[in-house]
């Protein structure tokens, strides 16, 4: 991405990240808050095995909250949808299904003046993360996936608060949970990195928590539950298994059929990215002090 491409980015992910932030600039049904608590009507008793294109957190933050099994109504417009698969159907069928309710639910099943019909058609393609995505999730995880952001500072922030919380109450998990044995190569060393800069020396198990995006024992984006059974917690990929499957931290941002790179492995690279040019101003900057400092030498010598 451009310089110039990369500011106007920065500009309008700040200034949806701040409209999301104050209930006075946009309509609480289109805030977090307001999200989450349709999020909290879907359960795997009312909404089971769905596609991840139209999961729980898809038909949320698109304005769907679940009333009863299958069936969803949208929370401003109260347009009402069934999502139902007929088991005889084929993979393709299935898949052609998929990508039918994936259009009602966001934009054919709502009402011509639905606030939900205009938020979700709303499109720019500057932005790496879907703009009815930025209002409904939880500001810091857009920030960590945002090229306008410091991840690292974000990160270290939430470590910090972990640990806070860790010393103010019993801790949540009970001892320090395993790297996912799923990492391997490239991925393993890049989150060991990751871990390095954010302070896994001195708080390892708040790092690694914040890293795959706990927080007090719950995922702030899929609402799911970190198991807190000592005996599980020596269970591979705890980390990342707990997470719903349709959870950003396992499918990545932009659900579809085909495979995207979850949210840990961007937040990953967006550190090292980051980490590395600030790496290469600092050391621009300090080889520009050096030539300075030799030319003043210079400058010194001929004045004698």
């Amino acid at each position: 991405m451009s310089t110039a491409k990369a500011k106007e980015s920065s500009q309008k992910v700040r200034n949806l990240l701040e409209d999301a932030a104050s209930p006075r600039k946009r309509p609480r049904i289109l805030t977090v808050d307001s999200y989450l608590e349709r999020l909290r009507t879907f359960s795997s008793s009312n909404y089971f095995a769905k596609a991840v294109a139209i999961s729980p957190i898809e038909c949320s933050a698109r304005g769907w909250f679940c009333i009863r099994t299958d069936i969803l109504e949208c929370s401003h417009c109260h347009a009402k949808l069934a999502i139902i698969y007929d088991p005889k159907l084929d993979p393709s069928q299935t898949d052609a299904m998929t990508d039918y309710y994936k259009k009602q639910i966001t934009t054919t099943g709502h009402k011509d003046l639905c606030i939900f019909y205009r938020s979700n058609t709303e499109q720019d393609k500057s932005m790496d993360i879907p703009l009815y995505l930025v209002s409904a999730l939880d500001p810091d995880f857009v920030g960590l996936l945002s090229e306008s952001s410091q991840p690292l500072s974000i990160l270290r922030d939430h470590v910090q608060y972990l640990v806070k919380h860790a010393k103010s109450t019993t801790p949540r998990y009970p001892i320090l949970p395993r790297l996912p044995k799923s990492l391997c190569g490239e991925d393993l060393h890049m989150v060991k990195s990751v871990l390095k800069h954010i302070g896994d020396a001195c708080n390892p198990k708040a790092s690694r928590l914040a890293l795959f995006g706990w927080t007090n024992g719950s995922c702030r984006v899929c609402l799911a539950k970190l198991v807190e059974n000592r005996a599980a917690a020596y269970y591979d990929d705890l980390l990342l298994s707990s997470h719903k499957y349709y959870c950003p931290y396992q499918c990545g941002i932009t659900p579809s059929r085909k495979a995207r790179e979850p949210a840990w492995k961007t937040i990953c690279r967006r550190v090292s990215e980051t980490n590395t040019t600030s790496t290469k101003e600092d050391s621009s900057f300090a080889s520009a002090e050096g030539s300075w400092a030799r030319i003043q030498s210079m400058l010194n010598e001929f004045d004698k």
